[in-house]
């Protein structure tokens, strides 16, 4: 049985320090470490592919959190099942310790009544709160615009795409600056973005 680690951030500007930092304290590193930076919107990832044609029966993967998986309650129950159930590769979320597929293994049947429960429930909130941000986020420049406070108006108009990918950005933790270089915009325009609704931190 091996141990292996993936980490993933949503974008090429995001930092992996944070993740590997926890990895490295487990002892998971080198051709045991599979990293990605790509969107979890799709699971078209050449290091989770990687990972998946390494990966065999008894092996565990450790993820920091669940939405590594996938940003969508599909893709995250699809894999957790695929990989816990129908490969015999154990999944551990770090910032979850109960989502473990060996502890839930261990309870027998309960334990797969309550995994089947668990999942589903974090994996729906998961894509729930994601959704949420985007639309406080759309909300947030509709109000901005009303009360005018955008003053001028936006001086360079973002497409929705960009502003959601921002936005996942933030939520994964990138740094303000991070996002005005993905927007291509001063730092001090995102800082108003978060101020007057735009963008959630």
């Amino acid at each position: 049985m091996a141990t292996y680690g993936y980490v993933r951030v949503s974008t090429e500007r995001q930092n992996l320090d944070r993740q590997l930092a926890t990895m490295a304290s487990l002892g998971i590193g080198g051709d045991f470490l599979f990293r990605d930076k790509a969107s979890g919107k799709s699971l078209d990832r050449p290091g989770w592919k990687a990972l998946m044609d390494t990966v065999s029966d008894g092996d565990l993967i450790v993820i920091d959190s669940l939405d590594r998986l996938g940003r969508n309650f599909g893709e995250v129950t699809e894999q957790w099942r695929e990989l816990a159930h129908h490969r015999g590769v154990d999944i551990r979320i770090l910032d979850l310790d109960f989502m473990d597929s060996r502890k839930f293994r261990e309870m027998g049947d309960i334990g797969e009544a309550m995994e089947s429960v668990v999942l589903s429930t974090l994996a729906y909130v998961a894509q729930s709160e994601r959704k949420e941000l985007i639309r406080r986020t759309r909300e947030g420049v509709a109000i901005a615009r009303a009360a005018g406070r955008m003053r001028g108006g936006v001086k360079k108009r973002i497409p929705a795409e960009r502003m959601d990918e921002a936005q996942r950005m933030l939520s994964d933790g990138a740094s303000r600056r991070s996002v005005a270089s993905y927007l291509g915009v001063h730092p001090n325009t995102v800082a108003n973005m978060v101020k007057d609704g735009r963008l959630v931190a």
